[in-house]
């Protein structure tokens, strides 16, 4: 070969090699896109503290320039991409290098991720024999779109907690430019709908997410923005993960939603929240105090989700009409989505189908037959009777013995019947409950509609046949006997622990009632007939433990729930003993009801490493309050030692979305984010030993 063919090989393949074969952008592409903004953060940082310097300019302005050159030019050379990576990379540990060194942790962290992103972008290849055979046609092509998408998404949340842990969510700069990532991940998405997707339904989604952007990079506060953000990334996720389970170009109809319950379930108690803030915002929810969007906002999301936590005081700072909305919030939240769901399809007529009715038969802890419906509405009836016994029974209380007219008396006895089943925790009272530490009538029945409210109305009403040594179904016995299991140990310990605390200007019976109340109060109603303020720091740690286990499967209870508890236990038990199976009540505990009740726990206690770390972070509060203040958001109890009160708006924003959290579950959460279909394989793999201790 001549010196000049070499010459022209050399020129035709280009200096930095071959271009992709395929044009299409990928994962870098578009996160080096929405990633854009992230030098001018550390130039912010800068021009914030008076210390800019010509050094950090330079990588600042090449970090932008690489970013842009990656997105660019990534899908047209890909060697050529990995170059500016790998200088973006470096340019950015440059801007970021003072900050990070007056910071150890965010430090590793930052390196640890460059490191990481470094390391796929080396191996990253669309050229050759695995580039053709992914990218090629068809269901391919649907993975080279997820993928690009899916670098959108995670370039907008890597934006976002650089902006947080980096700046703090208190920096307007920072958080106005992590808003603008968030509209450039938006036009990616935006392109990606229009030419994927059928359907108006994401468009809409997307466009909302962008004009809610744009509104709040208005300044009317920091918090609009983060709210707007963290709702951005939500729907964002939602759509990543609901495309990889389509097929390309799959219509997101209505039935999108509604065969898929952990979807339903998440918009659902979303666009409850959402009007719930818009009423309780207008100006006549109110005693003639402004009430703020944030705080607005706070008490319609605690009392949709049955929390209880208040940063307002229902009694004083509310109008009729907004106990009226809390009222309606907190009864269509403890009902549930799925059932209020129903009754609406069926009064207009509609029938069921048989996957929604699978879906009803799970969500109320029910068998699915051909008598769902019929069941289902003696369900219903048995919860607005029970909650109708209880309010006659305080209405007479607050018109006989406390002497308040018969309206106020009706208003308050409704108002507290509800929120006692639906396990809320509110009260249109001073104080809570605390002027009636004396009076026994009124804890027993609010103590009474919490525990029929925090186990399913299949398992309480298996209670006589138990109770007649007729046989009940395992999930039943399993609700059962752990709930009075927790109930007696709470109620010796809270009595035990606090004898010569709290309860000690009680008399033994106002003691032994108070503490029996404290046990069902603290599983996940948040009602307290005393300071819990006052409780010591033991009380403290087995309030926790009892918040966070909750209630029993089917109820209006939050937490882990007692039956996932008892599987727990008993798999401790099999293996202490060396059974080969999980055993109770002659009967076997399937593998699947394990694996579920472990994934339960996981998912709880990540969600909770990461509501705390979010308060500690970001709350000048002690540890203690702001660690009790999540156990109690997460597992939707109510109760505080006074951290609500004292929250800033990140706070309070953090402390609601722990609140729906709990209320939605952790594990739906992960569901609905890991939601692609499972791979049925046919190939089954040796198993081998692994030493655990």
């Amino acid at each position: 070969m001549s010196k000049s063919s070499i010459v022209r090989s050399v020129l035709k393949a280009g200096i930095f090699g071959k271009p992709s074969r395929d044009r299409r952008p990928s994962a870098f592409s578009s996160s080096a896109i929405v990633l854009s903004p992230m030098s001018f953060i550390f130039l912010g940082l800068d021009l914030a503290n008076g210390t800019l310097s010509s050094f950090r300019l330079l990588c600042g302005f090449c970090t932008l320039v690489f970013t842009l050159l990656i997105g660019v030019f990534w899908n047209k050379n890909v060697k050529f991409g990995k170059i500016c990576a790998l200088g973006d990379a470096l340019a950015c540990i440059g801007a970021a290098g003072p900050y990070l060194f007056n910071d150890p942790a965010s430090s590793l962290t930052v390196i640890t991720a460059v490191i990481l992103l470094v390391n796929a972008v080396l191996h990253y290849d669309t050229v050759g024999e695995a580039g053709k055979n992914r990218f090629s046609g068809g269901r391919q092509y649907h993975d080279r779109e997820l993928e690009h998408i899916a670098g959108a998404v995670w370039g907008f949340v890597g934006l976002f907690l650089v902006t947080w842990f980096v700046c703090g969510l208190d920096n307007d700069l920072g958080v106005s430019l992590c808003a603008f990532g968030g509209l450039l991940c938006q036009a990616v998405f935006y392109r990606w709908s229009i030419l994927e997707i059928r359907s108006m339904i994401p468009r809409i989604c997307i466009l909302a997410c962008f004009i809610a952007l744009c509104l709040s990079l208005i300044p009317s506060g920091t918090w609009l923005t983060i709210i707007a953000i963290s709702f951005t990334i939500f729907v964002d996720l939602f759509y990543v993960n609901s495309y990889g389970n389509v097929t390309v170009r799959e219509e997101f109809s209505v039935d999108f939603f509604l065969n898929r319950p952990a979807r339903i379930l998440i918009f659902t108690f979303v666009i409850l929240c959402t009007i719930g803030s818009v009423l309780l915002y207008l100006p006549f929810a109110g005693t003639g105090k402004e009430i703020s969007f944030i705080d607005a906002a706070f008490m319609a999301v605690s009392s949709s989700c049955v929390t209880g936590l208040t940063v307002l005081d229902v009694d004083s700072d509310f109008s009729h009409y907004g106990k009226a909305v809390i009222l309606v919030l907190i009864q269509l939240g403890g009902l549930g989505v799925m059932s209020t769901a129903s009754l609406a399809m069926q009064a207009m007529g509609q029938r069921l189908s048989l996957r929604h009715e699978k879906i009803l038969a799970d969500s109320i802890d029910a068998d699915s037959s051909p008598d769902l419906m019929r069941s289902f509405y003696l369900i219903i009836a048995y919860i607005f009777v029970t909650e109708a016994i209880g309010a006659v029974v305080f209405i007479l209380f607050f018109f006989i013995a406390e002497g308040y007219p018969f309206i106020v008396a009706f208003d308050k006895g409704l108002f507290l019947a509800v929120s006692a089943f639906c396990n809320a925790g509110m009260v249109p009272l001073p104080g809570n409950l605390e002027a009636y530490t004396h009076t026994p009538l009124v804890l027993y029945m609010v103590a009474a509609l919490v525990l029929m409210g925090g186990m399913s109305p299949v398992t309480f009403l298996a209670i006589p046949m138990l109770l007649r040594r007729r046989h009940v179904s395992l999930s039943s016995y399993l609700a059962l006997a752990t709930g009075a299991i927790i109930i007696t140990i709470g109620t010796v310990s809270y009595l035990a622990l606090e004898w010569n605390g709290l309860f000690a200007n009680l008399d033994l019976f106002d003691k032994i009632n108070n503490a029996f109340f404290f046990a069902a109060a603290s599983r996940t109603a948040g009602f307290n007939s005393m300071d819990v303020g006052g409780m010591g720091g033991l009380t403290s740690i087995v309030a926790s433990v009892l918040m966070i286990i909750g209630g029993s499967p089917g109820g209006m209870a939050g937490g882990i729930k007692t039956a996932a508890v008892a599987i727990i236990f008993l798999v401790f038990w099999s293996e202490v003993f060396q059974k080969r199976e999980v055993v109770c009540h002659r009967r076997t505990v399937p593998a699947e009801a394990v694996r579920r009740a472990v994934t339960i726990v996981v998912a709880f206690g990540l969600i909770l490493t990461i509501t705390i770390a979010a308060l500690l972070s970001t709350q000048n509060l002690p540890v203690k309050i702001l660690i009790f203040e999540a156990f109690s958001a997460l597992g939707t109890v109510g109760w505080s030692l006074g951290a609500t009160s004292q929250l800033n708006e990140i706070g309070k924003i953090i402390v609601m979305l722990a609140m729906f959290c709990g209320r939605i579950g952790p594990i739906t959460i992960f569901s609905t984010m890991t939601a692609y279909k499972p791979v049925q394989r046919e190939v089954h793999y040796p198993q081998e030993r692994i030493s655990l201790t």
